[in-house]
């Protein structure tokens, strides 16, 4: 019915490319993003007919980030998240 699911992407190339950032007519700013995980999300998305929404893209792989992205996930900003996750205990 295509409910909307929120991705949040973390990584470099080959695994997340940010190709466009442009700003919609009620003023939010949305994102197209490619690369090899998200070609897996999109079609997940395709066979379960689910919208899915870009959030920002974060493209450095810096031990913070990978923070922040998770903090996203727990607190619910978030339903799916893709891209170069390295599960180490520091991070998970």
């Amino acid at each position: 019915m295509g409910c909307p699911i929120k991705v949040c992407t973390i990584g470099i190339d080959p695994t997340v490319i940010m190709t466009e950032s442009f700003t919609q007519n009620d003023g939010s700013t949305a994102y197209k993003v490619t690369g090899l995980s998200v070609v897996i999300i999109k079609y997940v998305c395709e066979k379960l007919n689910l919208t899915y929404i870009f959030l920002p893209p974060s493209v450095n792989i810096e031990l913070d980030t990978y923070a922040k992205t998770l903090t996203e996930l727990e607190e619910c900003l978030s339903e799916v998240l893709t891209g170069f996750i390295p599960l180490i205990p520091m991070i998970v």
